[in-house]
């Protein structure tokens, strides 16, 4: 599994199309069936799996609210010196959000959000398995089929 977390040289399009390809892989692993003890085994490494990779969305989306507040305060600043503070507050910040770049990392944010979001649901979705396996192999043991 490819880290993502350090690697600031890898694109925006690399990153999405590994998570999303990720996420393709995630959401068969929701329809696994077969031996219920093969599958009980084989959960919590799939589950732990999965956080990590949600932790390293998470990682690179906080990365970019970051790189999106700096780029704000470069352009907030300057401007706040210039006006009046009464007219700071919305003025400023439409001014701020009308530039390319950061069109550009807004954009990012919403997309890795989007991972984010789908992760956080196919983990979700693990997790009842998980339960329902763990169920189910408890009304074995008790001879209920």
């Amino acid at each position: 599994m490819k880290s993502w977390i350090d690697d600031n040289e890898t694109t925006i399009d690399e990153f999405l199309d590994y998570f999303n390809n990720e996420l393709i892989d995630a959401q068969k692993e929701i329809e696994l069936s077969g031996n219920l003890e093969a599958l009980a085994r084989e959960m919590p490494t799939i589950i732990c799996k999965r956080l990590c990779q949600l932790s390293e969305i998470e990682s690179r989306l906080e990365t970019l609210n970051i790189k999106l507040m700096a780029l704000r305060s470069k352009i907030y600043l300057p401007c706040r010196e210039q006006h009046s503070p009464s007219r700071v507050s919305r003025d400023l910040d439409r001014k701020v959000d009308e530039g390319k770049e950061a069109h550009k990392l807004l954009a990012e944010i919403d997309h890795v959000t989007l991972i984010r979001d789908k992760f956080l649901m196919v983990t979700e979705a693990l997790g009842l398995k998980n339960l329902q396996i763990g169920k189910r192999i408890d009304l074995i043991t008790v001879g209920i089929s």
